[in-house]
């Protein structure tokens, strides 16, 4: 038996049984994993729009881990979003549910996601655009080279730099913003 404090984004939820909720979990040191937490009457049950610090208490040999001692630290903020804002949002948490292995830290998608949540009451459907193809690159890698000059540009700024710069792009218009949508 070993506990971990660490802190982690909710990727997926799910129902195991009347007692335990079951959720996929993306750990700042550990990577995604499996967790198991015990429901509680007066406790607000966790969701995708939460990054957490927490315990997790594992066991060798088992693939299924829990977690205690939870404390919200921040949630996407979803009010006075609209909905491809939202829909955006859940495209990127379903592509770090389907694109990062299990059990592989990748600190740097962490710090991604965790920047979009401390700003996310004023992040745009546009910067959330430019964090998915931020994270592309960082799993992936995205080729820069386009047949627009502008979107040339942007995707290489992209590349080269932190996401809180990536994110002070603000001035791209509709034509652009749909070639980039092509590329994610």
């Amino acid at each position: 038996l070993s506990v971990f404090k660490t802190s982690w984004v909710v990727l997926k939820t799910h129902k195991q049984n009347e007692k335990e909720l079951l959720y996929t979990i993306f750990f700042r040191d550990y990577g995604k994993l499996m967790v198991t937490k015990k429901k509680k009457t007066r406790e607000k049950p966790l969701d995708i729009w939460y990054t957490v610090n927490c315990e997790i208490i594992t066991k060798e040999g088992r693939d299924i881990h829990t977690i205690g001692n939870i404390k919200i630290a921040n949630q996407f903020s979803h009010e006075n979003k609209d909905f491809q804002a939202i829909e955006k949002y859940l495209q990127i948490i379903t592509y770090v549910l389907t694109n990062i292995p299990t059990w592989t830290p990748h600190i740097e998608v962490y710090n991604v996601l965790e920047y979009i949540w401390k700003n996310s009451e004023k992040i745009s459907y546009i910067q959330l655009v430019l964090t998915q193809i931020k994270l592309y690159d960082i799993v992936s890698g995205i080729d820069e080279n386009h047949t627009d000059i502008t979107v040339q540009k942007i995707l290489k700024f992209v590349k080269n730099n932190k996401i809180s710069e990536v994110l002070k792009l603000k001035w791209i218009d509709d034509q652009v913003l749909e070639k980039l949508l092509k590329i994610v």
